[in-house]
């Protein structure tokens, strides 16, 4: 059995879908991943440690430039040609229109897209240009949606929101997975250190990842709070809603941030923070949440699509109003001044990483669904 696993990152190649390829080798079947450049990356050697081999793919991953979405899906159809998969697993919003409407053209069944959250387009933006993207984002879903054999989704919510928009066929197979899940030992568990108190955030630097209203907080507790630390790890991403970094710079030339830029391994500043922030908009099931929570951190995020899916509140963390800086100062501010809770919400977090978001349960239940 051959299987192509299709993304848009080279790094979320290993550290997303790793342990995923890794099991279906076990399995006996014979592996390729694909992204862009991803032969030219040093995850190269890692993808070939795990049993499988790397393919570079032309993608544009953001923005609908007809041209360069053309050369996208040529590119992918070239690949699919060059490999013949008897399995696709696609994932990230271009990997899943453009992967499974090319293995429409050539034939190909057993398609199977996962939904890993929903991107800019599905967003209730106004103007005519947002209207004429989200229009064409449903059109080009509702053809790739007709290719699949099982749709992946990490929560209910993008579940419905394809259903009640059209996109998915009246007899579509639909699998609810929670989220591509975390591995609890290579994220092990860690006592919470509360000095200094650390708040940290782990995101794309894009609006629609929380992080004005993460500064904004940050700005205010720190001159309530001046031996708090505010950490954040995070890289500039070209997208519609990206920051501008300047804006970054100006709060660490303040002292109110720590900005860490991207890190390739996230543990150590994992287990420097107290609390892990992530008031994103909306997630498909955000996976640095899940590594907090395996490393034993309280949480706070929001109570939007996928991210309320990692959290009890009051229990492993505390959920505020996405877009709400003001909620999300306060629940921050409740933390600091009841510590006591805090370590307690970081074994509760461990806990239901062991019990619900292992990595293990997650592939067992893709690999059993692709009958491999």
């Amino acid at each position: 059995m051959r299987v192509l696993v299709l993304g848009s990152y080279a790094d979320s190649i290993i550290n997303f879908r790793g342990q995923l390829i890794s099991d279906m080798v076990a399995r006996g079947a014979e592996v390729f991943a694909a992204a862009p450049n991803l032969t030219q990356s040093h995850w190269v050697s890692r993808i070939e440690q795990l049993g499988a081999c790397a393919r570079d793919v032309y993608l544009q991953r953001s923005g609908m430039n007809p041209v360069k979405d053309i050369v996208s899906l040529w590119s992918i159809w070239r690949l699919l040609r060059e490999v013949k998969p008897d399995i696709i697993l696609c994932y990230t919003i271009k990997p899943v229109l453009y992967g499974a409407i090319a293995a429409r053209l050539l034939g190909m069944k057993l398609v199977f897209p996962l939904i890993t959250g929903l991107g800019y387009a599905f967003q209730d933006k106004p103007g005519f240009r947002a209207r004429l993207l989200k229009k064409i984002v449903f059109l080009l879903y509702k053809a790739a949606m007709k290719s699949a054999h099982v749709v992946f989704f990490q929560n209910l919510d993008d579940k419905e929101v394809f259903i009640s928009n059209g996109l998915l066929g009246k007899d579509q197979k639909v699998v609810v997975v929670p989220g591509s899940g975390v591995d609890i030992r290579h994220f092990e568990y860690s006592v919470t250190p509360i000095n200094p108190f650390r708040f940290l955030m782990v995101a794309r630097l894009l609006k629609s990842k929380g992080v004005m209203e993460y500064l904004e907080a940050s700005r205010k507790l720190k001159k309530e709070f001046p031996a708090v630390e505010f950490d954040l790890v995070g890289w500039v991403d070209d997208g519609p809603d990206s920051i501008d970094a300047q804006e970054i710079e100006e709060l660490k030339r303040e002292g109110v941030i720590n900005f860490l830029g991207r890190l390739e391994d996230v543990r150590p500043a994992l287990r420097a923070a107290s609390v892990y922030v992530l008031p994103s908009y909306r997630e498909g099931m955000p996976r640095s949440v899940l590594e907090a929570m395996a490393i034993g951190r309280a949480i706070i995020t929001t109570n939007a699509p996928g991210c309320r899916d990692t959290v009890q509140h009051m229990a492993n963390g505390l959920l505020v109003s996405p877009r709400s800086a003001v909620e999300l100062c306060s629940a921050m501010h409740h933390l600091i001044s009841r510590q006591d809770l805090v370590v307690a919400m970081g074994e509760e977090s461990r806990t239901m990483a062991e019990s619900i978001f292992d990595v293990n349960i997650t592939n067992r239940l893709m690999l059993e669904t692709m009958e491999l």
